[in-house]
């Protein structure tokens, strides 16, 4: 648009009016006016350049930032830039841009880089940890998000002080964050002795999950490498011994998939649940959203059987394949499953659909 840019100083002391002297002949230039330290004599720069031949109507702009407390930007043509900007209450410092390119505003186009999900409804189900977790990381990219499935753990009385905190030598096996909360919630209560878990062999299903139980002092003797019941069930056979004692301590909703895999390799399975998951709606109308998360098979479980269907025009996505499985029992559309098994992952997945969703003339490069 513009083949030459003319930075000018407007705040020189040896001239009667504080412009260069060479001020006329910048009126006749073609391209960019840039002038510096200007804002005071804002008034004087766009009646001298109008007099000396610019078009009245030459798209001005005057923009504030950097060390003002509030940054404003202001556009109009030539001869209703210095009103506009001092309605606008424009304070130094400030620079003036004068010509045709101070009529491209690309701040939308800014925003959209650092907010690439700016506009995007996302629900979310699950519980409060992981609930929070992908809203943080959704808004963070400009997303707007609505928590429409409360999930909320609740503890199971359940007997397994022979096999934990007996002498005999197991493996405790923990599926989720919430399972090892749980656990060491109880043992606390029941005023146990952790000390008596000195021998014992952990197994966690994946890193969210070992993380918790580092947080009591612990660190997990197996993880892995990708995290679902088969590939824990796999690992612990690959590492443990046929004939000892595997003990789970999970959801009451868990699948069955990770117990039976253990029996068939040999192993002595206690599979004991500790926590239930109950599920509240949002509401009883399901609100209108761009994309639906699901941490968990049963959180799909619950939000059918509320709402019965997913809307038409939302898109689902799923944190792994245990999730994937139920939700593909429950409806025919395509839907999305996050590249690991994580808050973080479902965010990842819906910036990445979004972005392929988009048309090519949004994608224009602004580097």
């Amino acid at each position: 648009m513009s083949r030459g840019v003319h930075i000018v100083t407007a705040h020189t002391a040896d001239t009667k009016d504080g412009l260069p002297e060479d001020f006329d002949a910048l009126a006749k230039l073609k391209g960019t006016l840039v002038f510096l330290m200007g804002l005071e004599r804002l008034p004087v720069i766009a009646a001298r350049l109008i007099a000396a031949g610019k078009a009245p109507g030459t798209p001005a702009a005057v923009i504030s930032g950097g060390n003002v407390l509030n940054p404003v930007r202001v556009r109009a043509p030539l001869c209703k830039i210095a009103a506009e900007a001092e309605k606008a209450g424009v304070a130094a410092p400030a620079i003036i841009l004068i010509g045709d390119v101070a009529d491209i505003d690309l701040s939308a186009d800014r925003d959209r880089l650092a907010k690439p999900l700016k506009g995007i409804r996302v629900g979310i189900t699950g519980t409060r940890e992981i609930a929070e977790k992908q809203r943080l990381g959704l808004r963070a990219l400009g997303a707007e998000t609505q928590w429409v499935m409360r999930s909320e753990v609740k503890a199971l009385p359940a007997e397994y002080d022979r096999w934990i905190f007996g002498n005999d030598f197991c493996w405790i096996v923990f599926t989720s964050a919430n399972g090892v909360r749980t656990f060491f919630r109880q043992a606390a209560e029941k005023n146990r002795d952790l000390h008596s878990l000195k021998g014992k062999k952990f197994a966690v299903i994946g890193p969210a999950t070992g993380a918790a139980l580092t947080q009591y002092g612990i660190t997990a003797d197996l993880c892995p490498d990708i995290y679902t019941g088969e590939h824990l069930a796999a690992a612990i056979s690959a590492t443990a011994k046929p004939g000892e004692r595997v003990v789970l301590l999970r959801s009451a909703l868990a699948a069955g998939t990770l117990p039976e895999m253990l029996q068939k390799a040999g192993f002595a399975v206690e599979d004991i649940p500790i926590y239930d998951v109950e599920s509240k709606p949002w509401g009883t109308v399901f609100p209108g959203m761009d994309y639906l998360t699901f941490s968990s098979a049963g959180g799909v479980r619950a939000f059918f059987g509320q709402y019965g269907a997913v809307p038409e025009g939302t898109r689902c996505v799923c944190i792994g394949s245990v999730t994937a499985g139920e939700l593909s029992r429950h409806m025919d559309a395509s839907f999305l499953t996050a590249p690991e098994i994580s808050a973080e992952g479902i965010v990842e997945a819906v910036l990445h659909d979004w972005e392929a969703e988009r048309s090519p003339a949004e994608n224009v490069n602004l580097s």
